[in-house]
């Protein structure tokens, strides 16, 4: 597989070659969202704008509701109304998508030390944590009266919480959301940190096979702008573009303030940087180094894998 010369570019010029690997049960470990018109495939992460991305897809799909609030569970309680996925296909089908130069596959993701505090003060701070995470984390064999009274501890939260749930997908390693073999055959891998940037170039390249618009001009460039907390659909006049503006019931602390030494210890850090090592140190993703703390003792720190 042959990979661009500019590696920091979030496209990839891919060669194809003659013999592929196949889909297996189990290579996505999250929802994947197909848009078949633009032979679009998106590979959503957690704390990465997902929530966004989910409204994207549903207006792409023509929904009425993409930019509704009423519901319980919010937004991603309707999304399998409105979105097909992955998993809608045959491994034959999923298989060729993956493989295939027509279609576009991308994913964004993010620096590990600032999206493990995101879900934290995402998390910690709201009902969730309670109706969810607790009782999980009590099932997999933590401490209930310890998860209640230190939910506001990063300290627990990063060494117990995400130890002993693991694998749920707002604190799971980016790089482990999709199968090794598939990381090749990405066409756009990008950062959080050219969110807006990046996503606008990626719908523009994205174009209908039914009348040739790109995703952009269809949807991307106009009508983003609305405060979906205050106003229906009907308000999505608004001339801002997709993820100019984030609305602002759905922002956090670690997207508002730089927190992370507010937040973390240089042991913490030393953690997440052994922990999240796969997303640290891979061909794909390309972060810029981000220290916190200038220490680079770790002799007293468990190395967690």
């Amino acid at each position: 597989m042959h990979i661009s010369s500019n590696d920091t570019s979030p496209f990839r010029q891919l060669e194809y070659p003659p013999k592929y690997p196949v889909v297996q049960q189990g290579d996505f470990s999250n929802e994947v969202f197909v848009n078949q018109e633009f032979k679009f495939i998106f590979f959503p992460i957690a704390k990465t704008a997902c929530t966004e991305w989910v409204r994207f897809f549903m207006r792409l799909n023509n929904s009425p509701l993409w930019c509704s609030n009423g519901y319980e569970h919010g937004i991603h309680s309707i999304k399998h109304e409105n979105i097909k996925f992955m998993s809608d296909y045959t491994l034959e089908e999923q298989t060729h998508m993956m493989t295939s130069k027509d279609w576009t596959r991308a994913i964004f993701v993010r620096e590990p030390k600032k999206r493990v505090l995101s879900a934290f003060l995402d998390k910690s701070h709201n009902a969730d944590w309670f109706r969810n995470f607790c009782p999980a984390y009590v099932s997999a064999g933590g401490d209930e009266k310890e998860c209640i009274e230190r939910r506001h501890d990063f300290d627990f939260f990063v060494k117990k919480m995400t130890v002993t749930l693991h694998d749920n997908a707002h604190w799971l390693p980016c790089y482990d959301y999709i199968d090794k073999k598939w990381w090749k055959y990405m066409t756009f891998i990008s950062t959080m940190k050219n969110l807006s940037q990046d996503a606008e170039i990626l719908l523009k390249s994205v174009k209908s096979s039914v009348d040739g618009v790109s995703a952009w001009d269809r949807i991307g460039k106009h009508g983003w702008g609305a405060d979906f907390k205050k106003h229906g659909c009907e308000d999505s006049g608004d001339s801002r573009a997709f993820l100019e503006a984030k609305p602002t019931n759905h922002q956090t602390g670690a997207s508002k303030t730089k927190a992370e030494k507010k937040f973390y210890t240089p042991e913490l850090e030393k953690i997440v940087e052994n922990r999240y090592a796969k997303d640290l140190h891979n061909p794909y993703f390309h972060f810029e180094e981000f220290k916190i703390f200038d220490n680079d003792d770790d002799s007293d720190v468990e190395n967690i894998q």
